[in-house]
C-alpha cells in the first residue's frame, strides 16, 4: 500500500489534523508531508482549513494557522 493511500485513510477516518500531527504519524517531515498532501488537494479530496477554522477547531489545533488540513466528504 502507498503512502498517499495512508494518508487518504487516516484523513478520511479523523476528518482533520495537523501538519505536525500526520508528520509524526507518518515519521516524515512536515516539508514531505505537504508534497503528499498538495497531491490530494490537486484532486480535490483535501483541503487546507483557513486560519479561523484551526482556531475554532474543536480539537483545540496547537498548529499555525493554515497548517490544518481536512478531508473533502462530497455528497452527489
Amino acid at each position: 500500500m502507498s503512502i498517499l493511500r495512508d494518508v487518504r485513510d487516516y484523513l478520511e477516518q479523523h476528518q482533520r489534523a495537523s501538519l505536525n500531527d500526520l508528520a509524526i504519524h507518518f515519521q516524515t517531515s512536515p516539508d514531505a508531508m505537504r508534497g503528499m498532501l498538495d497531491q490530494w488537494i490537486n484532486k480535490g479530496k483535501v483541503r487546507q482549513c483557513p486560519a479561523s477554522a484551526c482556531a475554532s477547531c474543536a480539537r483545540g489545533c496547537a498548529s499555525a494557522p493554515g497548517d490544518s488540513y481536512e478531508w473533502v466528504t462530497k455528497f452527489d
